[in-house]
């Protein structure tokens, strides 16, 4: 019932959502003395460890709801009851997914809805989110939609190669598998998030910061061309600073908020535009997909074993086995999170360093330049200078921000005569 005591919160913040917030966010940035260490005032600290603590019951909170539900519905016999009922509707098995699949992913959904709920709530609370509730429900429900079409055709061809190979389904599911992770990276960018967000070419309002980017393009030795080049309007939605890189091969782009946008200027965002030129030349996105691979040849096998020892007197492919399958699912995304993020570390520490490699010679000081840029960057996330080690194990897919920033700051090695780790 936390849900329906958030009811007058959500009503007061749909009626008036933070209108300062918004001014906050388009106002200059101004200079900065680059910092010596990533801090926070009293008041600050005190938000970053509530902010923190709050991110936390969501998250582990609603992974705890999501593997209650489904081992509910496990426990009441779901499966076998959708399966029959959906066998008495048709005899098609393409027809038959469709009554099966989505009322275990709605159920799903309805199981973590109250903490979505509250994560919103909390990012409101902390300034983070602008958004309005009927604009935030809008997207939640397209996001939902999203996951319901896709998951059920996934469920679909993937319990067909259950029923042809009852022994080696998970490799043959794999294989099949490959190309279509490969569309989905292709896809996003194009498909998926305009869902969410409006672009711009980043040339349409910001030339300036075009030619600059194009100097740093010209110190890595690298080519892109300027239509990749995007502006995300985020400011419509969140006061939240970011850029990322996205796609890959044809609709591969380089995105910056226009939040970041307007809060760093010159040197500090040339470095973060560095650090996502980085995850550019060095490969991430293909990296990240073949790592893809490797999880979900793990995940795949580890069902199989599971599924014929949670179900062995279930026919193959019956459809009675969803609920398992889901369960295993949820719990191997749980539990992998460590392995996903401490890859993704990598990844975010080599982009710092290639960040200020990259801009060394085209800005002064980039180092100095690249930890204003984690400042101001920590500082409108609420970002825990001291996070717990445990914490950061489990569910940082960056390096703890102050981390970045004194790594900015003594990572030097033209002054001590090293050669520099990826641009020379």
């Amino acid at each position: 019932m936390r849900s329906l005591r958030l009811v007058p919160l959500m009503i007061l913040l749909w009626l008036c959502p933070a209108w300062g917030q918004t001014r906050a966010a388009e106002e200059a940035p101004a200079m900065r003395t680059p910092p010596r260490d990533y801090t926070l005032s009293p008041e600050q600290l005190q938000k970053a460890k509530a902010f923190a603590r709050a991110g936390y019951v969501v998250y582990f909170g609603g992974e705890a709801a999501l593997l209650v539900v489904l081992a509910a519905l496990i426990g009441v016999g779901a499966g076998p009851k959708l399966d029959r009922w959906a066998a008495r509707r048709t005899p098609r098995r393409w027809a038959q997914v469709w009554l099966v699949a989505p009322p275990l992913l709605i159920a799903a959904a309805l199981a973590a809805l109250p903490f979505d709920i509250y994560a919103e709530v909390i990012s409101r609370r902390f300034g983070q989110s602008i958004e309005t509730w009927p604009g935030w429900m809008a997207d939640w429900a397209k996001a939902e939609a999203l996951v319901l079409v896709v998951g059920t055709l996934a469920a679909w061809g993937l319990y067909a190669v259950m029923r042809r190979s009852p022994q080696r389904w998970w490799l043959w599911a794999w294989l099949l598998s490959l190309p279509l992770q490969v569309a989905a990276v292709v896809a996003e960018p194009l498909l998926i998030e305009p869902m969410f967000f409006h672009f711009d070419p980043l040339a349409a309002r910001h030339p300036r910061l075009v030619g600059e980017i194009e100097e740093v393009l010209h110190r890595a030795g690298i080519a892109i061309a300027p239509d990749r080049l995007f502006e995300m309007r985020a400011s419509e939605k969140t006061n939240s600073l970011n850029a990322y890189v996205s796609g890959f091969g044809p609709s591969k782009r380089l995105v910056l908020y226009d939040t970041i946008i307007a809060k760093e200027n010159g040197p500090p965002l040339l470095t973060t535009v560095g650090h996502e030129l980085g995850h550019y030349a060095l490969n991430h996105v293909r990296d990240g997909i073949l790592f893809g691979f490797a999880i979900s040849l793990a995940v795949l096998w580890g069902a199989a074993w599971a599924l014929g020892r949670l179900c062995p007197a279930a026919p193959p492919g019956s459809w009675e086995t969803m609920p398992q399958l889901l369960l295993l699912a949820t719990l191997a995304a749980f539990l992998l999170s460590p392995a996903i993020n401490a890859f993704s570390r990598v990844q975010e520490h080599e982009a710092d360093v290639y960040s200020i490699e990259v801009t060394h010679g085209v800005i002064p000081n980039p180092g100095q330049a690249a930890a204003t840029a984690f400042q101001i960057e920590g500082e409108q996330a609420f970002a825990d200078p001291s996070p717990n080690p445990w914490i950061v194990f489990w569910l940082y897919s960056h390096p703890p921000i102050r981390d970045r920033l004194l790594f900015s700051l003594g990572y030097d090695p033209w002054a001590e005569g090293r050669a520099p780790r990826f641009v020379r």
